[in-house]
């Protein structure tokens, strides 16, 4: 899981529109600063000084890094800049049920089985408590199904940050054999 800090830093980043489009456009490919500039004169009227302002931010937060390749046209080597690392960030509003949560994308090692089982205990638990009266309820019963919940809920965060690994890397296959990037659906 990502420490809060790191959470705090990643809704910032995602708060700011060129920003969170400059993190959606490098999550494709890595890029350098004029193809930055070229996408976004397709959709916002934003220059490379503000665009080279936000890269920086990106970068001293630790979200992108940089590095040079050498250009085709026998012009000085060109800076790119790529995602750092990749992370699942999960995000519910709702009546007493408010959660921020993160972590980095990757193989996982995580349990189905043990995923359905906590998922069937908090429901069978809720169920007996739905019919019990509020004064044979025990104090530590509702924290216990509740500790059961936040346990699935972070298994299934395992179990998605495998399958977005799993998905990156189809995708990066892909790419490397078309040798171009990829549109890819639900970003």
């Amino acid at each position: 899981m990502l420490p809060k800090e790191d959470i705090e830093t990643l809704l910032d980043i995602l708060g700011n529109r060129t920003r969170r489009r400059i993190v959606m456009i490098l999550s494709q490919e890595p890029k350098y600063l004029y193809q930055l500039a070229k996408e976004f004169r397709r959709e916002f009227r934003v220059t490379q000084q503000a665009i080279l302002k936000q890269l920086q931010h990106l970068k001293e937060r630790g979200l992108i890094e940089s590095f040079q390749r050498p250009s085709d046209k026998n012009a000085p080597p060109r800076r790119y800049y790529r995602l750092k690392d990749s992370v699942h960030l999960s995000i519910a509003l709702g009546d007493n049920a408010s959660r921020f949560s993160g972590v980095k994308v990757g193989p996982r090692e995580f349990e189905v089985a043990r995923l359905l089982d906590l998922i069937d205990q908090a429901s069978t638990s809720l169920q007996e408590l739905e019919g019990a009266s509020p004064s044979k309820l025990l104090p530590e019963r509702p924290a216990d199904i509740l500790s059961q919940v936040d346990e699935a809920m972070e298994e299934i965060q395992k179990i998605e940050a495998h399958l977005l690994w799993l998905r990156q890397c189809m995708l990066q296959r892909l790419r490397e054999e078309r040798g171009g990037p990829l549109q890819q659906s639900g970003t």
